[in-house]
This record gives C-alpha cells, structure tokens and sequence, in this order.
C-alpha cells in the first residue's frame, strides 16, 4: 500500500526506465539492500562520538576567541579519545 503521491513517484521512476510499474518494483525489490538496525554498543559509540563533536565545536568557537594556543592541549586530549572510540568502532 503506498499513498496516491507515492504512487504517483514510482510511477515517473519506472517510465524513466522504460519499465512497467511491474517490471520496476519487482527489480527494485530484489536488488534492495537491508540493513540490520545498530546493535547497544554502536548506539553507545555513536552517541559518544556525537558528545565529542560537541566538545570539538567548543574548542573551535573558543580557539576562535583566544587562539589556537589557548585550545591545544584540548585538542590533543580530545583526538586521543576520539581515536579510542573509532578503534572500538571498527
């Protein structure tokens, strides 16, 4: 079941393609790629990586006001635990 603008979507899709409505989902349907939903710890890892990239922009707005040298010493601390993160990541 799609909506009558959904409709109307798939339908300009599939005569893009010269291809019957058919012929269109059919092929779209077996080529689809499902992926699985995020597991607990890559949840935890994004949110994690997410806090960082606030801490981050902080640092940026502050290197801004103060300069760079002000900030450094946070910016490495940072990298190392981003790193950290990433490595569990992968």
């Amino acid at each position: 079941m799609v909506t009558p603008s959904d409709f109307e979507a798939i339908s300009k899709h599939a005569q893009n393609f010269n291809l019957t409505l058919s012929e269109y989902c059919n092929k779209i349907v077996l080529n689809a790629q499902i992926m699985a939903p995020f597991t607990e710890e890559e949840l935890r890892l994004k949110r994690g990586l997410v806090g960082m990239a606030n801490n981050l922009n902080q640092i940026a707005y502050q290197a801004n006001a103060a300069g760079f040298e002000s900030v450094q010493d946070s910016c490495r601390e940072l990298l190392k635990e981003i790193k950290v993160e990433l490595e569990k990541y992968r």
